[in-house]
Formats: structure tokens, C-alpha cells, sequence
């Protein structure tokens, strides 16, 4: 028995007792595998990323051959092995494999542990190593300044409660059906979300698919707007005639709004900030990138008192006597939109852009001005409640996420 080497965290119900991990089942570490060991295929190669906080994520892609896995005699792991890392973030957080069907083995900051069934139940045992005492106690045991560890030595002699073997089975049933209801929970959370992010998009398709939208004229982008592209950066230019602005970028554009938690800036003359300078309502789209940017855009209102913007975003100035902004930026980032400029847009590997040319060439259709406006505001109001209805999800989801470690770290703190 080695359950001494380690502080006991607390005092225990009684029937309960402290015994170290090697005094359950015997622990092993994965193997040494190099970049070169890889191979397309064969043998899985399970790596830290896979071990969640007390659920296996299954997200390597890595494998190595059956002869290299032969070769450097490296351990196949079994359903019911339990994994723990030996890596933040955070140390020590483990995982049950389940039956995966298909071999596999792990890498070498992953410790595999097999505790021996007649003496705990290894569901129990994961667990509580997903509680924050357990979490704690294994980050103070780690060891190295850059990049912490914690050896396989050292969790051997670490201590986990155990109560006798009926017990630990109860609880873990319990705790299974907690975190099935939690899990569900989860997946109607995530729907939701899903439902909230799609909700004004869901709209633009009504507005601008279908027998209202086929009977408005199409007129030419260039009939309503002044179309420009903005300032390019490593041009030439006489510093001592140029002063700092502040300019977006394609990273600023978002799909219907603006990021400007990190607003660049850079040097401009006096006529290139008077030509790019951004005025309410401009109509602003991203030339492309990658195949999510293309023909991404909003309408800038003022964010920032002056700014202009680079070569890779276009401005189109409206003329409010005939065409709405929003109604125009809606209909640009609405289905109909964006098969345009798909359409039309140069391809290349996982790049796609438009030029100006597309961009002026855009058909756009104009219903008269007031019923522009009314489809403004009723998409306005359908964003604002989107992203009301966001914010809600999101921090449910953030609450939904964080309920499986709270049960577990309450269930080991209380334990009865």
C-alpha cells in the first residue's frame, strides 16, 4: 500500500478509505511515437486532445502501421481502459475508453490505468477523476516551469477515494443518469442555438426568394451606389505627407455586423483618408479569402469617428433617394446573394474572391423605397431579437457545458 506518499485531501465517510491509484490496477504510459512513425492508416494513434474531462472526444487523426506498432512493442489499448493525461489543460483530467472497434494506442503523456474489477468499478473511478479535488491534487503535483507535467510515478502514488465496491457502483449509476440528463440537456441547448443563429437568415430567404422578389426590377449596383475598394497596404507613400487612421480589415467584417475589438491602423495622405473615409450607411462587403468571407458584409454606422478601409473590403455609398442600406446589405448576405457571387467568383484551393467587376455587376433587385424600408426594419428587429436570443443560449450552453464537472465535483465534496 502506497496511499501514504500522498496528503489525504479530507476525511472520508465511514466504510470509505484512501488508497493510491497503484493499489487498484497497475498504470502504464503510452508510447513514443515520432512524426515519422505516422502512416495513412493502421492503428489509431489516441493523443491528450481525445481525453475530455471525464468523456472520451475522439478527435485524433493520426495512425501508425501494425508493423511500426509491432516494432516498438507499443501497448493496444482495451474497452474499459482508463486514460488519464498527463498534460494540462487541465493535468490529470481522464477519460473511460469505450468500445471503439477499431485497435488503437496512445501516446506517451497519457498514462493508461486498468483498474482491477474486483476491487472498483472503474466508471466510479473516472468519475471522480473528473471532480475538482481530484483535478487540484494532480496539478500541484506537477512538475516544470514551461511545460508542467506530472509523472507517472507521481500519480501512482496519488489517492482516490473508495467506498466498498456496491457502493461505488451506486453512486456511478447515479451519476450516470445525472450526466445522461445533463447531455440532453446539452443537445436541446445546441439545437436552439442553432435555430437562434439561423433565425434572420431563415428571413433574407423569404424577402428575396419567391414570387414578391421575381416582380422587383433588377437594376445594376453602379446605378445606385459609388463602388470602391479601399487603401492598399505596402503601397508607396511619402511618410511626411501621411498620418495614422484607423482601417478595416477583412478580419473586422463580419457576416451582418462589425468586430472592431481590434481595430488596426496605418498611414494615409489627406485625399486617400477624404476618398475612403467611411460615412453612415456605406454598404461594406469583403472581396473573399477564404470560401466563408465571400461576399461577407454589413453597413457601417458610425462605429469609430474616422476610419477607411483596405483594398480587400468594398464601400458601396447608396443613394438614399433609391436605395436602402440595409435592405441592399441584407440582400447581398441572403441566400440569393451569395449564390451570385459564388457563381461568379474566381476559384482557387480553398480560396475563393470577387473583384469589382462582379461586384458592380451585382443584380439588384429594387422594390420602390418604402417597402425598402419596411423589410429594414422588420429585419432590424428580427437581428436584435437573434441575438437577444443568442446571448441566452450561449450562456445556457455555457452552463450546460460546466454541469457535468459541477455534478461530479459536488457528488465527491458531499459524498454521503
Amino acid at each position: 500500500m502506497v496511499a501514504h506518499a500522498a496528503a489525504r485531501p479530507r476525511n472520508l465517510p465511514p466504510g470509505w478509505r484512501w488508497t493510491a491509484l497503484s493499489d487498484l490496477g497497475p498504470l502504464t504510459d503510452g508510447d513514443w511515437i515520432l512524426n515519422q512513425d505516422y502512416a495513412e492508416s493502421g492503428i489509431r494513434l489516441l493523443q491528450v486532445g481525445d481525453i475530455g474531462d471525464g468523456e472520451f472526444r475522439d478527435r485524433s487523426s493520426r495512425f501508425v502501421s501494425e508493423q511500426t506498432a509491432r516494432d516498438l512493442k507499443c501497448t493496444l489499448l482495451e474497452s474499459g481502459d482508463v486514460l488519464i493525461s498527463r498534460m494540462p489543460d487541465p493535468l490529470g483530467r481522464a477519460c473511460l475508453l469505450p468500445d471503439l472497434g477499431y485497435q488503437c494506442i496512445t501516446a506517451v503523456d497519457v498514462s493508461i490505468w486498468r483498474p482491477v474489477e474486483t476491487r472498483a468499478d472503474r466508471e466510479f473511478l473516472t468519475y471522480y477523476l473528473a471532480s475538482s479535488e481530484w483535478l487540484s491534487l494532480a496539478a500541484s503535483k506537477a512538475s516544470g516551469a514551461t511545460r508542467p507535467r506530472i509523472s507517472r510515478k507521481v500519480l501512482e502514488t496519488l489517492p482516490v477515494p473508495l467506498p466498498p465496491l456496491p457502493e461505488q457502483k451506486r453512486i456511478a449509476a447515479a451519476l450516470r443518469a445525472q450526466l445522461d440528463a445533463a447531455a440532453r440537456m446539452r443537445g436541446a441547448v445546441e439545437n436552439q442555438l442553432e435555430t437562434a443563429r439561423t433565425l434572420a437568415q431563415r428571413q433574407l430567404d423569404t424577402f428575396f426568394r419567391g414570387t414578391q422578389a421575381d416582380d422587383w426590377p433588377l437594376i445594376p449596383l453602379p446605378e445606385v451606389a459609388d463602388v470602391v475598394a479601399g487603401v492598399t497596404l505596402g503601397r508607396r507613400l511619402d511618410v511626411s505627407s501621411a498620418r495614422p487612421v484607423a482601417y478595416l480589415r477583412v478580419a473586422n467584417v463580419k457576416d451582418g455586423h462589425l468586430d472592431l475589438s481590434d481595430l488596426a491602423e496605418t498611414l494615409a495622405t489627406e485625399p486617400e483618408i477624404g476618398r475612403l473615409r467611411l460615412e453612415s450607411g456605406d454598404v461594406l462587403l469583403t472581396e473573399g479569402g477564404d470560401p466563408d468571407k465571400l461576399g461577407r458584409g454589413t453597413v457601417w454606422r458610425e462605429e469609430a469617428a474616422e476610419c477607411i478601409h483596405q483594398n480587400h473590403i468594398f464601400r458601396a455609398r447608396l443613394d438614399p433617394r433609391r436605395a436602402n442600406p440595409i435592405f441592399v446589405s441584407a440582400q447581398m448576405g441572403s441566400a440569393y446573394g451569395k449564390e451570385y457571387f459564388a457563381r461568379h467568383a474566381k476559384q482557387t484551393t480553398g480560396i475563393a474572391s470577387i473583384n469589382q467587376r462582379v461586384l458592380r455587376a451585382f443584380p439588384l433587385r429594387l422594390p420602390p423605397l418604402p417597402v425598402q424600408e419596411a423589410i429594414a426594419r422588420e429585419h432590424e428587429d428580427l437581428v436584435l431579437k437573434q441575438r437577444r436570443l443568442e446571448t441566452s443560449a450561449d450562456n445556457a450552453l455555457a452552463a450546460a457545458y460546466s454541469l457535468p464537472h459541477a455534478l461530479l465535483s459536488r457528488a465527491f465534496s458531499e459524498a454521503p
